[in-house]
């Protein structure tokens, strides 16, 4: 049985699928061979033959690395890394992350390929919204790790991030949450994705910086909402509304610098007390804008979002003793 979601693919698509598999993922047989269709097979067979050694032990444990792909979990790292780490760094992977999202979201929209359990339902051993291809997942942790490895230039990263992206896709075709197509397709643009931006974060950021702070703050908000009206869905409005409160964040820096190079104990309390504020300012938002349309619902929270982590929090940890007079200072 297709699931609900696949009625939206043209029925020349569907007729192809309905056509090429039996309910049965076992007895799954070719009737009509197409190029297309050979592909989807072979890969719901593979699928099929991994979820033999699933139990919930493991069910749980890629669960939770499925979970390192999630929105809370980069909220947590990218905090973790702007008030913990190094400023600089973490508005360089947010970015990247930011406008890999936004291609990755784009990109599903217009293929809008089904999942493996939208053409058979029992493969589904964990929750996915969405289109399949190219995997989020794939793609986000690729983006991330290698961005992080590539800045920091540490063999320990390189070879953490290439674990972690080879077992987070694994994860999702463990899961029936995708082919493994789709991962290799996420793979294979989060790559592009950070070569592109290795290349034009040197030009943009030449040209950002003969613009005042009011020029700046005004450009990334018209840039960001023009591309959240180019597809005017609920994951654009998210990801352009915290692209434009980071950004924003970028141009209050430009007054205000953090670095990160005092105890670990001051780290440890910013990041504890920044999170739970956070976690307050997306709840409260989500009170007061639900039941408004996608894009004043979605834009200001988001946006607000990204400006209390680049640079609200940063302001509070100094006012509160949190950050050293000497770990502050005017550009």
């Amino acid at each position: 049985m297709i699931s609900k979601r696949t009625e939206k693919y043209s029925v020349s698509a569907r007729l192809a699928v309905c056509s090429f598999f039996t309910l049965h993922p076992s007895r799954l047989i070719c009737y009509n061979y197409t190029p297309m269709t050979s592909i989807l097979k072979w890969q719901i067979e593979l699928i099929v033959i991994i979820q033999k050694i699933h139990n919930p032990l493991l069910d749980h444990f890629f669960q939770v690395l499925s979970w390192m792909g999630t929105e809370p979990f980069y909220i947590l790292l990218f905090s973790f890394l702007f008030w913990c780490i190094d400023t600089e760094l973490g508005y360089k992977v947010a970015l990247i992350y930011l406008f890999s999202t936004y291609i990755n979201e784009n990109i599903k929209y217009l293929l809008q390929q089904p999942r493996p359990f939208d053409l058979y339902p029992d493969l589904k051993l964990s929750e996915a919204e969405g289109y399949g291809f190219p995997s989020g997942h794939a793609q986000s942790s690729t983006v991330i790790w290698i961005t992080l490895a590539w800045f920091k230039r540490k063999i320990y990263l390189w070879l953490m991030a290439f674990i972690l992206i080879l077992i987070i896709g694994f994860s999702r075709i463990y899961l029936g949450l995708h082919f493994p197509t789709d991962v290799l397709g996420g793979w294979i643009t989060g790559i592009i994705i950070i070569f592109s931006g290795m290349i034009l974060i040197k030009p943009l950021k030449n040209i950002f910086k003969k613009l005042s702070p009011q020029q700046f703050v005004l450009l990334s908000l018209v840039l960001c909402i023009v591309l959240f009206f180019l597809n005017p869905v609920r994951q654009n409005a998210s990801v352009a509304g915290t692209m434009a409160g980071v950004l924003t964040g970028i141009a209050y820096r430009g007054k205000h610098h953090f670095t990160s190079k005092d105890p670990w104990k001051y780290r440890i309390l910013r990041l504890t007390t920044g999170v739970i504020i956070t976690s307050i300012i997306y709840l409260t938002c989500k009170l007061l804008l639900e039941g408004f349309p996608v894009f004043l619902n979605y834009f200001p929270r988001y946006y607000i979002l990204g400006l209390w982590i680049t640079a609200g929090a940063p302001e509070l940890f100094y006012f509160l003793g949190l950050i050293e007079k000497t770990d502050c200072r005017l550009l």
